[in-house]
């Protein structure tokens, strides 16, 4: 059996072990390790935060798109709403309330008289050529009897026409109802609902009462998303179900709109021959009229009259359409500016969200040029305390990067 080996001599030269380290020096070697940590996730946070701000401002400004385009179409109808008013005072035609049976009653009564008026010129054109031979005076008398004649026969045959497609058009149930709203200041009922919520309310009329920004942001802040896009849906469908009613409503008086100007213009072209036949008896002497000639001429000039009397009630129908127009038109601007208002709404929100997240940024950045700060003086005590160079070196990069913001910060 061999002998146990001999111990070895421990080497003189041989480093002494390191003392285990206690809790408080494990805390100092890692502090700087956790504030460089630290530090990171506050550098990130910071630009989400900036990110999220420049959001926010992009989102403000598409808003401030849709709140123009509102206001553009809110001025537009204004615009038309005044000019319709504007045609009101020029017109002739008073808009009160017109039923149909009048409208009938006055195109029956129009194309009646112009068959008349056919009659009658048929007696001025034998009147008129009566006379002796073709003389200076007799040829232009002549010449506007027979054009009154084929004027008044064309006429009465299409004032006849017009009389009965305006009755196919008044038995249509959606024309008779449309009358209820011709000059009696009602419009087409459409569904509506209420826009009930108090801080949107309140925060309609801050913006109409032109407060800053500043005043709005607490209150704009305090109403969620989901309840300012449901008044701004509220209010988009409010004013597609009035616009689709209002122009439904419109479209179903066109064709007796056309209807009233073709009545119009037979009734003034009647007018105008009537006129030119009356210009060339006057053109001749005294003398030489054919006393039948004045005698037809005069009754024409009857009938022209009562013609252009009842075209008096055509007029009161198209005052009272310019008049429903008009008033159509306002109540869709004010539609038009409920909805820009709410979109205002939301592009101060936007704007108040984009600075609470710069602000966010900010501050969360000094919190990052503290715990780099920390970073330093650990870095700088450690390598004081070991003596260590590469401590030292972290120390001073941190010390150079806080100081290099800081002057970025304030002078850049």
């Amino acid at each position: 059996m061999s002998p146990p080996p001999a111990a070895t001599p421990k080497d003189a030269n041989a480093p002494a072990a390191e003392p285990p380290k206690g809790r408080w020096e494990t805390i100092i070697t890692t502090t700087p390790v956790i504030l460089t940590v630290l530090a990171t996730i506050l550098a990130g946070v910071s630009s989400g935060e900036m990110t999220r701000a420049q959001y926010h401002r992009a989102l403000a400004a598409q808003n401030q798109s849709k709140v123009a385009d509102q206001w553009s179409f809110f001025q537009f109808k204004r615009t038309r709403r005044m000019l319709g008013e504007r045609a009101l005072d020029l017109m002739p035609g008073v808009p009160g309330p017109v039923r149909p049976q009048e409208l009938q009653v006055a195109f029956g009564y129009i194309a009646e008289r112009l068959q008349r008026g056919q009659e009658q010129a048929g007696r001025l054109v034998e009147a008129a050529h009566k006379g002796k031979g073709e003389s200076t005076e007799s040829g232009p008398l002549r010449q506007a009897a027979d054009q009154l004649r084929a004027t008044a026969v064309a006429n009465a045959r299409e004032a006849g026409q017009a009389a009965q497609a305006l009755g196919v058009e008044l038995r249509r149930g959606e024309v008779r109802q449309g009358f209820a709203y011709l000059g009696t200041g009602r419009l087409p009922p459409a569904p509506e609902r209420e826009l009930n919520d108090p801080d949107i309310r309140q925060a309609l009329q801050d913006i109409a009462d032109g407060k800053h920004e500043h005043e709005l942001a607490p209150l704009v802040l305090g109403i969620d998303d989901d309840r300012l896009q449901q008044a701004i849906d509220t209010a988009t469908d409010n004013a597609k179900a009035f616009e689709a009613k209002g122009k439904a409503m419109d479209r179903c008086f066109r064709q007796t709109d056309a209807l009233v100007r073709k009545q119009r213009q037979l009734a003034r072209a009647l007018h105008r021959a009537a006129g030119a036949l009356e210009t060339a008896i006057a053109d001749v002497p005294a003398g030489q009229r054919d006393q039948d000639l004045v005698r037809s001429a005069a009754a024409l000039a009857g009938t022209d009259a009562a013609v252009q009397k009842a075209v008096g009630d055509l007029q009161d129908y198209l005052a009272a359409r310019e008049d429903y127009n008009a008033r159509r038109n306002d109540q869709e601007a004010r539609h038009n500016q409920e909805t820009a208002g709410l979109y205002e709404i939301q592009v101060h929100k936007s704007s108040a969200t984009s600075d609470r997240h710069r602000t966010r940024s900010s501050n969360f950045f000094y919190g990052m040029l503290c715990a780099q700060a920390g970073v330093s003086i650990a870095s700088l005590s450690l390598a004081a305390r070991r003596k260590s160079t590469l401590w030292a070196l972290a120390g001073f990069a941190g010390v150079t990067a806080v100081a290099f913001s800081t002057y970025v910060y304030l002078y850049m």
